[in-house]
């Protein structure tokens, strides 16, 4: 779903007829940004089925549970957290009949239109230890670039950003030689290009080198990544670009270094496009996002990203995004700022 060429209710109707098809049991993982289209689909489908069991998971509902169930009784459960664990015993007794839910891990439940929360589930550690994603259920024809994730988590503290309110700060990885698993895999059903969705790929400099020597040129793939312009050099721009990396995408964030220094970065624009033009010389497509909306902006501070907008678009032909502050429940931003927060 999410097809930019479509308008809105077109995409619901889309969503609404394919879920229409769908088992008693309709499971749904969505990150925050996507959690206003899943609720009015998930609505208009409980409306037509009532006894369709709605369950959600994933960044979004996870970190705004209760509440978000409080607000929208058609969601009979929310699977907080990572699910490969607490999710199967959960369908399995939910297919079996509905046995006592309170005993399982990591739940926000509805029984008798009151909400429960069972105890946390614990993080899985050893991500090698899960098995690999069954691509066979998927048409991967329909993605023209499937995402693959080389670890969980996140250590950075961006204030508008969920994941540190979801992962805690705390991060586990894959080995390369799981993701090559992944990646033969994908060949094999004619995938032919690949993007990191992870956002510490290149956390760790020697893990992100050893990396690319054990994947780089064993598949016949491009891939594109996320970067972030504190932590890539000249060296791995190189690396990367040499194991088949056409294309890299940067959060630069704002024009403006006053608002930079005040989300706390760790970079000013100075640096960012500095990074950004040494970018250029080794891969096919550099992106860009930037933001503006935040509470502390001033004009000044806008026209400045207008100009850096410019400058990236029509100077150094990069991808670019320009996109409004979305305030995500438990962010930084979100709570320091939502008693004065309205609705649009």
């Amino acid at each position: 779903f999410l097809d930019f060429e479509k308008t809105p209710e077109q995409e619901l109707q889309d969503a609404h007829e394919f879920f229409r098809s769908t088992q008693r049991i309709v499971c749904i993982g969505t990150h925050s940004i996507h959690l206003p289209f899943v609720v009015r689909t998930l609505q208009a489908l409980k409306k037509e089925f009532p006894d369709k069991i709605i369950i959600l998971g994933g960044i979004g509902p996870s970190i705004v549970a209760e509440p978000l169930m409080e607000k929208i009784p058609e969601i009979d459960i929310i699977v907080v957290g990572e699910a490969e664990i607490s999710f199967p015993p959960l369908l399995k007794a939910l297919l079996e009949g509905g046995a006592d839910l309170s005993g399982m891990q990591g739940l926000v439940v509805r029984k008798n239109n009151t909400l429960f929360r069972t105890p946390a589930a614990e993080r899985i550690t050893d991500l090698d230890s899960l098995p690999l994603p069954a691509y066979e259920y998927l048409d991967v024809s329909r993605y023209r670039q499937p995402m693959v994730m080389s670890a969980r988590g996140c250590p950075f503290g961006c204030p508008f950003c969920s994941l540190s309110a979801y992962w805690n700060r705390k991060i586990s990885f894959r080995s390369p030689e799981m993701m090559l698993k992944e990646f033969q895999l994908l060949e094999k059903m004619g995938v032919r290009s690949v993007f990191f969705a992870d956002p510490c790929f290149m956390l760790d400099k020697k893990r992100l080198l050893h990396f690319l020597s054990v994947v780089g040129h064993k598949v016949k793939m491009d891939f594109k990544t996320y970067g972030r312009v504190d932590l890539i050099d000249e060296e791995a721009c190189q690396a990367l670009s040499e194991a088949d990396f056409n294309g890299i995408f940067y959060g630069l964030e704002s024009g403006s270094s006053s608002v930079l220094k005040q989300i706390k970065n760790g970079f000013d624009v100075r640096t960012g496009l500095e990074v950004v033009r040494m970018s250029k010389k080794y891969f096919k497509l550099v992106e860009v996002s930037l933001m503006w909306g935040f509470p502390f902006e001033t004009l000044e501070d806008f026209k400045e990203t207008l100009e850096v907008h410019g400058y990236l678009r029509d100077e150094l032909k990069c991808a670019v995004q320009l996109q409004w502050l979305q305030p995500f429940a438990n962010t930084a931003l979100f709570n320091k700022y939502k008693n004065t927060l309205c609705k649009a």
